[in-house]
């Protein structure tokens, strides 16, 4: 059976109120308990919702959980999955449910519910979830050098572009935008513009309203930019366009967190 090899999550279920589905397995081969009574699905042969009950469907929040840590955090969860039942286990709520078997001895049962980890109270206020060793945040925070920000105008709305250098918590350069007479930049707008390079431990978002306003997301965190001495607005035509970037743009914004 799987849950013989120690890399097998086994999930049981549970009802509304916390107790294991009369159903579900139990004793020391099950490692969490899961929702799995009353859960809204489809039908396969309707094509209608359906309430079903299972440890199918149990399976389904855990795999779902973890699949939201992959998620945030990506990385090195993608080559060890151990990483990843780390996290899943480090948010486990304790002894919350009945009807759990305890005796005989032999088939003593986990009582360990599975959780996103949101309200764990042991959580970094930067992260959804506890377990994520402290030297690995820091590994993953990156500093953002907005060197330059600016406006093509075509027409009736301008184009926006900028010019960004990502260094990680260590110093190293891990994504600097790429520029030519035919590539003016990271084109900027209203929709996130998102960006991930390796050696970041999340995925990086910019917006901007104009050129001298700019917003990030970094994870959970956000904060902007704002160069108001400028306008930042800069007409390039053609072959006037320099791997240096446009020329009497705003000085430097630096952002970092």
């Amino acid at each position: 059976m799987p849950t013989r090899y120690p890399s097998t999550i086994c999930v049981g279920a549970t009802d509304t109120y916390y107790r294991r589905w009369d159903h579900s397995n139990f004793g020391p081969k099950v490692d969490v308990f899961a929702p799995g009574v009353n859960i809204v699905g489809l039908s396969l042969f309707n094509h209608v919702t359906t309430k079903k009950n299972g440890t199918s469907m149990a399976a389904a929040f855990v795999s779902g959980i973890m699949a939201h840590f992959l998620g945030y955090e990506g990385g090195d969860l993608y080559h060890d999955a151990s990483k990843t039942y780390a996290r899943l286990r480090a948010n486990m709520l304790q002894d919350v449910l009945t009807n759990i078997p305890q005796n005989p001895s032999d088939i003593r049962t986990k009582n360990l519910f599975v959780n996103t980890g949101i309200n764990n109270p042991n959580r970094r206020s930067i992260d959804p979830y506890d377990g994520i060793p402290k030297d690995e945040v820091v590994r993953g925070t990156c500093k953002i050098s907005v060197h330059e920000s600016w406006a093509c105008p075509h027409g009736n709305d301008p184009d926006l572009f900028g010019e960004f250098t990502i260094t990680n918590a260590d110093g190293t350069q891990v994504y600097q935008t790429q520029q030519s007479t035919s590539n003016l930049g990271l084109p900027l707008g209203s929709v996130p513009q998102k960006l991930r390079a390796k050696g970041m431990g999340r995925d990086l978002y910019i917006t901007a309203e104009k050129p001298d306003r700019l917003y990030f997301n970094y994870g959970d965190i956000s904060w902007s930019a704002y160069t108001v001495e400028h306008n930042a607005s800069c007409l390039l035509n053609g072959n006037e366009w320099s791997t240096s970037g446009p020329k009497n743009c705003p000085s430097p914004a630096i952002v970092s967190r």
